[in-house]
């Protein structure tokens, strides 16, 4: 269910980093996928910029970290999931409201489970 305030039509990665899905956010473990994932929030968010997101420098690393580190001691996030089972199932049980997922995760919720989801490949 999307929060009041979102519009499906203006979604975006700074999703996951709206103080409207604080506590029900699930981010992917795999720290090569998931701080990219986190990067593109951020930076969707105004929260920090990057010259180039595929060469990060560490001053923007550091930053970036800086950034969750701030939003997890207000407890933004509820979770970190290591494979799309555990991600589906978590957002079946209503554990988490927000994660982003790869297509079959997504699929899966929806054709086996029955639970609505957004799928887009042109989120900002």
């Amino acid at each position: 269910m999307l929060p009041k305030g979102l519009d499906i039509t203006k979604e975006s990665w700074s999703w996951l980093l709206d103080k409207l899905w604080k506590g029900m956010v699930s981010l992917q473990n795999d720290s090569a996928i998931g701080a990219i994932d986190a990067a593109l929030a951020a930076k969707a968010a105004g929260l920090v910029e990057f010259e180039d997101l595929g060469n990060l420098s560490v001053a923007e690393i550091d930053c970036l970290i800086d950034c969750l580190i701030n939003l997890k001691r207000q407890q933004h996030f509820r979770a970190l999931w290591n494979n799309q089972d555990q991600a589906s199932s978590d957002m079946v049980r209503g554990r988490v409201g927000i994660e982003s997922l790869g297509s079959p995760a997504n699929s899966g919720l929806s054709r086996l489970r029955g639970v609505s989801t957004y799928f887009t490949d042109n989120v900002k």
